[in-house]
């Protein structure tokens, strides 16, 4: 037999009844009262007509909800339908009544596309005197999402003394003279229950919402459960589930269904598109209404917030979008407090089809019995349809979070080079609510070095700069949030200092040009200090060569009442007919407390034309945020010495290291020189150790490279990295006798 789907938000009650019927063994306590409540029997008797006129009908009736709501709703081959206006009631007498027993009423209400029902309770005492009377919420046409189906529906209320009997009446009401009575009933319940109707509290770290992908639709195209009462339900307008699809231009492809988890629970891969994704057909939305009173005492802490997430997103340039409101709700109904995920529009997903990955936690306010959730779109355009998508809601409750400290002397922008978009030629990540996000006129892409408007790929591997940078596309831009609140202390005492760097540069002589700017906002989100930029690399600065240069800022203060960081990457667009060419790679931006070093280098050299890039496991970087690195026991440590410029190949060079404790760097002697050395030591070459040769060699044409295995038994230490070249070609270093890398620390985990 088919479980009965309302069995999941009465699982209380029943075991409620479970532990009562002893006591009340004669109260037919957890047992329906009503007779012929499916109307399977095909008569209305024993209910009776108190109001216009009603039947019983067949699902499938025009325009009755059809065969695919009852098979969900277990409503058999009948369903009560209007007439007009009607309504029915059942009067039951219970065997006995139970001191501070509760009436639980449930059933599927709803109808055609028109019009709607609900379900009314009366208490009446032994002279049929009415001592109480209850109303249950409609499921309106609305809340259908204008669709032919019944919605779930429940009423608990305390039964009041004196009671004899019960009258659970359908009203329905018909609001259009021309379209036929189209309101609907099945499946009602009505059951005497004891004990707490209060639901068990919600653990923490559980997903509250139900279908939050909208792939458990009752029919394909269809946000609505039925059968759940946390389940979607209509908030205006009409909304739609369509499939991802890599041929139907108004929704993101297979790709993007992949990267989001867009088929979740069951996601693939796999090179056909699947999954689901809600959209709208205009200005419409959906919501959904959870139960917290079990958690509700919880709520006075202060100590339980709500964790909310979405992936929001649209098409192209279209500008319709989606955002997540929410609503705390005391138990009078009230609203104590409110809240919202913004929309992701246009400009925000670099005029992309796809949704990009919004998330926030927000404080439960004290004596929220309910959450209301609300997915709401936004439609912009009369006549190029509904792009607004929305999949993977989330709503959790969660621990009270803490701020992480913003970490020192590593690059705090994601995705620095632009290797790592989810979806070709895209910059953005889409499930990275941190990672950059557009905010131009147009379009910027990432592209590959070596192509016909950008620098070669081996003047990318010359400069650890990776395969991919970033294109204009027009007046286009990109902006990148960095969250400072952790270390709120460190800035507010006027320790925090930042040092920015960035690749910038453009094609030929093109005039296009890429510049970055770092501005900083406050806790409410007002402008704060000065805005620093890396200027653009003009065409003449370029030699009218494709190319990039790199500039570096000096460090500068972040103001004492920051709370964000913002990295912006700005393009100009100065060619209407040649197209746009500006280029920037390797934007960076690392945070270091002046009280410990002066500048993003906590080991600066002598400057000059000697450069040291490490990498652990990757890709050998270095300057900002590259000067410390981690590494466990079995890494392997890529080392590269070179002189970018060539104007120290062929000098004689040293690559040494100090084995120091993590945090204990040696105090210096000489300008330029990070290491001790009396007790610096040559790197070894290869996987297996081995000694290079002597401890003088010649700096080779395109660099020196080694690679280093991490042994075992050096956790807790460090090592200090440091390649030093003798003065050549006439070539002065600034301590006059040799020049000197920055430092690199690899900490040893």
């Amino acid at each position: 037999m088919q479980a009965d789907p309302r069995r999941f938000p009465r699982i209380p009650f029943a075991a409620l009844a479970a532990v009562a019927m002893a006591p009340f063994a004669g109260a037919q306590i957890g047992q329906n009262l009503l007779a012929n409540a499916s109307f399977e029997s095909g008569s209305l008797s024993p209910w009776n007509v108190v109001a216009g006129s009603v039947a019983v009908a067949s699902y499938g009736t025009a325009p009755l909800p059809g065969a695919g709501v009852a098979n969900t709703v277990l409503g058999g081959n009948r369903l009560l339908r209007d007439n007009g206006g009607g309504a029915v009631e059942q009067i039951v007498t219970p065997t006995s009544i139970p001191a501070g027993a509760s009436l639980f009423v449930d059933g599927y209400f709803g109808g055609g596309t028109e019009d709607d029902s609900r379900v009314v309770v009366r208490f009446l005492d032994a002279n049929n005197a009415q001592l109480g009377i209850h109303a249950g919420g409609y499921a309106t046409e609305a809340q259908r999402n204008y669709e032919a189906v019944l919605l779930y529906r429940s009423l608990v209320v305390p039964v009041p003394v004196g009671t004899v009997h019960v009258a659970v009446r359908i009203e329905f009401r018909n609001f259009y003279c021309c379209g036929g009575a189209q309101g609907a009933a099945d499946n009602l319940t009505a059951e005497l229950v004891v004990g707490s109707t209060v639901p068990s509290a919600w653990p923490q770290q559980t997903e509250l919402l139900a279908n939050p992908g909208f792939e458990a639709g009752w029919s394909g195209g269809s946000p609505l459960t039925l059968v759940d009462p946390r389940g979607w339900e209509g908030a205006g307008g009409s909304c739609v589930v369509k499939p991802y699809s890599n041929s139907d231009p108004t929704v993101p492809n297979g790709l993007v269904s992949c990267r989001i988890g867009g088929a979740l629970p069951s996601n693939s891969c796999g090179p056909t598109a699947v999954g689901s994704v809600l959209t709208h057909n205009g200005n419409a939305a959906v919501r959904q209404t959870i139960d917290l009173r079990g958690n509700t005492p919880q709520f006075a802490s202060g100590n339980v917030w709500l964790h909310l997430a979405a992936s929001l997103g649209g098409v192209g340039g279209e500008p319709d979008s989606a955002q997540i409101d929410f609503r705390y709700i005391g138990v009078n109904n009230q609203t104590l407090g409110t809240g919202s995920l913004a929309p992701v529009g246009a400009a925000e997903r670099n005029y992309e089809t796809l949704l990009l990955r919004r998330e926030q936690d927000f404080p439960v306010v004290a004596g929220t019995a309910y959450l209301e959730l609300t997915v709401s779109f936004a439609d912009y355009t009369c006549c190029g349809g509904s792009r607004g998508l929305v999949d993977n809601v989330s709503a959790m409750l969660v621990p009270s979070p803490s701020l992480a400290p913003v970490p020192l002397n590593v690059d705090l922008v994601d995705n620095s080079g632009f290797e790592v978009g989810s979806v070709p030629g895209s910059p953005l990540e889409l499930l990275n609510p941190a990672g950059w996000r557009g905010q131009g006129a147009s379009r910027c892409a990432a592209v590959t070095y070596g192509g016909a408007d950008t620098p070669s790929a081996a003047f990318a591997t010359a400069r650890s700069l990776g395969f991919q940078l970033l294109h204009d596309g027009g007046t286009s831009a990109l902006a990148q949030w960095i969250d400072l609140r952790g270390s709120a202390g460190l800035i507010a005492n006027g320790r925090m200092a930042m040092q920015a760097s960035a690749w910038l540069g453009g094609y030929a002589n093109e005039p296009d040009t890429a510049a970055v700017r770092i501005r900083f906002l406050d806790d409410y989100l007002a402008s704060v200090g000065f805005q620093q930029v890396l200027p653009p690399v003009t065409a003449a600065e370029r030699q009218n060569q494709t190319t990039l240069l790199q500039r570096l800022s000096l460090p500068f203060a972040v103001p004492q009442t920051a709370a964000y960081a913002i990295v912006e990457v700005v393009f100009a667009d100065y060619n209407c007919c040649g197209g746009s060419r500006g280029l920037a790679d390797d934007v960076r931006l690392v945070a270091f407390d002046i009280t410990q070093q002066s500048a993003a280098s906590p080991y600066p050299g002598t400057g000059g034309d000697l450069v040291l890039m490490t990498g652990v496991n990757s890709l050998p970087r270095t300057g900002p945020g590259h000067y410390v690195k981690d590494a466990a026991v079995g890494d392997v440590l890529r080392t590269v010495v070179g002189s970018p410029n060539g104007t120290l190949d062929g000098a004689p060079m040293v690559l040494a290291v100090n084995v120091i404790p993590t945090g204990q760097p040696p105090l210096p002697t000489v300008p330029g020189l990070v290491l001790d050395p009396t007790t610096a030591v040559t790197i070894f070459n290869g996987l297996g150790g081995g000694a290079v040769g002597p401890l003088v060699i010649p700096l080779s044409q395109g660099g020196n490279v080694w690679n280093q295995q991490i042994p075992p038994g050096t956790q807790g230490l460090s090592l200090l990295v440091q390649a030093l070249c003798l003065q050549w070609n006439n070539q002065q270093s600034s301590n006059g006798l040799f020049f000197g890398s920055e430092g690199h620390e690899i900490r040893l985990q």
